[in-house]
């Protein structure tokens, strides 16, 4: 790590070119911060908190979150899949988070929380335990993705393919039943 940084306060700053690849933030808060196409490549962040962010297209190659919260953020096209995956832990609440990836990526210690995940690939994910509760899940993928009592209470537009995911014990709301059914092409009247 070339620099690091310990109970930061960083607001309404708008960061430019790689200024933010291999730093270790602990305990930093970020308020409405544009980061959008930034790389974070290398970067570290433990215990910290984006509220009302843009991080829309940052790379993060190699980048490790543990304990961090995203509250209010623009998160689009953010492929999490090539974070560092040891210890890796968010909660995002209230996000627009779309169009981005997650596969294979253990998520049991993340939530999503009344957000927007339109087209996020939760494939081959485990998501065991994790709450998703109030989110917008138009287009998330689900496949072969452990789905074992994760929370989907007030969840809309959710498609999960049954025969593809594991579901034992997952909260599903009863108005959303027929996302399962989907597969087999069984119309709910």
């Amino acid at each position: 790590m070339e620099a690091s940084y310990l109970d930061e306060e960083f607001d309404g700053r708008v960061f430019v070119g790689d200024e933010l690849q291999g730093i270790e933030f602990e305990n930093c808060h970020f308020t409405r911060c544009n980061f959008e196409s930034l790389s974070f490549q290398g970067s570290s962040f433990i215990n910290c908190r984006f509220q009302d962010c843009n991080l829309s297209n940052v790379k993060l190659t190699k980048t490790s979150f543990q304990d961090v919260q995203f509250s209010g953020c623009k998160m689009l096209g953010l492929q999490f899949d090539q974070c560092n995956g040891f210890g890796f832990a968010i909660q995002v609440n209230n996000c627009l988070l779309t169009h981005s990836n997650f596969f294979q990526m253990d998520l049991r210690n993340s939530s999503f929380l009344n957000s927007q995940l339109h087209g996020v690939d939760f494939s081959e994910a485990k998501l065991s335990g994790s709450k998703l509760n109030g989110s917008d899940l138009l287009d998330a993928v689900f496949e072969f993705s452990d789905l074992e009592k994760a929370n989907f209470s007030d969840c809309i537009n959710l498609r999960i393919d049954p025969t593809k995911n594991k579901l034992k014990g997952a909260l599903i709301p009863a108005n959303e039943l027929a996302g399962l059914l989907y597969p087999f092409q069984i119309r709910v009247v």
